[in-house]
């Protein structure tokens, strides 16, 4: 039976970070990435921790610096700093005699696995699922002409996102930090041969276009890929989110996936 219970670990800045173990005893573990100004009981990531405890597996999920319960405040864009927040995840469970099997990372932590990837190279399973591939891409539609250009004169500007209502300065230099990323060609180039992908996507999400995942699998040599049909950006079809996790668990445990999909 598994056992869920709340941790604590610092990252490289000395910010607390909060996390939920989900413990059946496994040695290896999955760990569990949120999106955009998420936490790390958004969406689908409690239900996906407990398919994957069904099938013997723990996991860890987390709240990124800023965000949910962990220590920090939150910034827009903040990739690197995010890649640093996992690998501190990935550490403290070195600490505890654990082993981080496979990592997976929705939306914006999509593009945060994939990086991670590319830096460490020492997961050898990571799930990119709904992840942007062009990220000086959508700025402007989130926010708004009006708020780019008064961005650009008063260097800063108080926002809102609508879906959880957290509040922050969008900033010039966070903005620059992203469009400075660009696309992720070359963290997916960078990958290691070792490290398997799958990246899946909603066919109907309209926050991230699904021909970003094809993107990513193009530009990943061996990736698999795996459209969902009637999936939107948050899975909320519970038909999209049980296709979705049939998905996601087996390869986050080293199993083969369904058959009918094939690398890309």
């Amino acid at each position: 039976m598994a056992v869920d219970s709340k941790v604590y670990f610092e990252n490289a800045e000395k910010q607390r970070l909060v996390g939920l173990l989900r413990d059946t005893g496994s040695s290896e573990v999955a760990v569990l990435c949120h999106g955009f100004a998420d936490t790390k009981d958004a969406c689908f990531l409690p239900g996906l921790a407990a398919a994957l405890a069904a099938e013997g597996q723990s996991s860890l999920r987390f709240d990124f610096s800023g965000n949910g319960e962990s220590e920090g405040e939150f910034v827009y864009a903040g990739y690197w700093r995010e890649v640093e927040d996992l690998r501190a995840a990935v550490e403290w469970l070195q600490q505890q005699g654990r082993t981080t099997t496979g990592i997976s990372g929705h939306s914006k932590a999509g593009s945060v696995v994939i990086m991670y990837a590319a830096k460490y190279g020492d997961v050898p399973q990571v799930a990119n699922i709904s992840g942007r591939f062009t990220l000086n891409e959508g700025i402007t539609a989130r926010f708004g002409q009006a708020t780019m250009e008064r961005v650009k004169t008063e260097g800063r500007v108080r926002q809102k996102v609508p879906e959880t209502g957290v509040e922050f300065w969008l900033t010039q230099e966070s903005v620059d930090e992203r469009i400075a990323i660009g696309d992720m060609h070359r963290f997916c180039k960078a990958v290691p041969k070792t490290v398997s992908v799958l990246d899946i996507h909603g066919e109907i999400d309209k926050t991230i276009n699904m021909m970003d995942a094809i993107r990513y699998a193009d530009a990943t040599p061996g990736a698999k890929l795996h459209v969902v049909p009637g999936g939107n950006h948050t899975f909320s079809d519970l038909g999209a989110r049980r296709e979705l996790l049939s998905y996601v668990v087996p390869f986050l445990c080293g199993k083969e996936l369904p058959s009918k999909d094939s690398p890309a």
